[in-house]
Parts: C-alpha cells; sequence; structure tokens
C-alpha cells in the first residue's frame, strides 16, 4: 500500500483526498500545520506528498525546498493543490519534485489524473522503498 501524505490547512481537503484515494488502496496521513511536517514525513515515509503552497501564509516553497534537500524525501514526488487562480505567478511547477499542479475544489477526476500521470520511475520507485521495508 502507497503512502500519501497530506499538508492542507483545510480539513476538506483531507476527507477528499482520503475519500478519493482511500478507495483506490492508499494510505492518507494527514498533517494540518508546517511544524508538524517534518516530523510525519519521518515517521510515515510518505510516497505522495499533497502539497498546499499557502499553507502558513505562504510557506510552501520552502517546504518543498526543504523536502528537495532531504535523502528521504528527495525523491519523492510533491503534487501542490491550490486555490490560487494566476498559479502562473508564482511559477509552482518549476519548483522541486513538483510534478503536478491542481486547482481546488478537488474532483476524483482531477485527482485521480495527477496521480495517473506521475512517471514512472517515481511510483517504480516508491514501490521499491516500500518492498524493501518489508
Amino acid at each position: 500500500m502507497l503512502k500519501v501524505l497530506v499538508a492542507d490547512s483545510a480539513n476538506i481537503t483531507h476527507f477528499m483526498l482520503e475519500r478519493i484515494l482511500g478507495r483506490e488502496g492508499y494510505e492518507i496521513v494527514y498533517v494540518k500545520y508546517p511544524r508538524d511536517l517534518v516530523v510525519r514525513v519521518r515517521e510515515v515515509a510518505p510516497d505522495l506528498i499533497f502539497l498546499e503552497p499557502e499553507i502558513s501564509g505562504g510557506k510552501g516553497r520552502k517546504i518543498v525546498e526543504y523536502l528537495a534537500r532531504q535523502p528521504e524525501t528527495a525523491r519523492v514526488p510533491i503534487i501542490l493543490i491550490t486555490r490560487i487562480t494566476d498559479t502562473n505567478k508564482y511559477n509552482m511547477d518549476a519548483w522541486p519534485n513538483v510534478h503536478r499542479l491542481i486547482r481546488k475544489p478537488l474532483s476524483s477526476e482531477k485527482v485521480l489524473e495527477a496521480v495517473g500521470n506521475l512517471p514512472a520511475s517515481a511510483v517504480r520507485a516508491a514501490l521499491e522503498r516500500r518492498a524493501d521495508a518489508v
């Protein structure tokens, strides 16, 4: 089972991703505050991270850059989930490890398409990490 860490200040995001991805067999772990993110990443060793770039007053880019520098998360794909309409303004798709950007509100189609379009190498690496851990 692949583990997904959701870092978003809105409880509805956790609920939606739990419903959408839980049905697909993913284990969902939720973090509401950035201060808890690093600890949960170490505890959970996620295979995929959904991150709200506006979390805690816009600290998303700093979080993404931090995760990209850590050996345990350097290869973990990140999907940004945002309510910002002009995402080009922030150049979010150029952030490290960001594979996709989804605009809220979330839907099954958007989420499953984003997860399904992850590079095969990222999914394969996640499955290998899970196999090695067993």
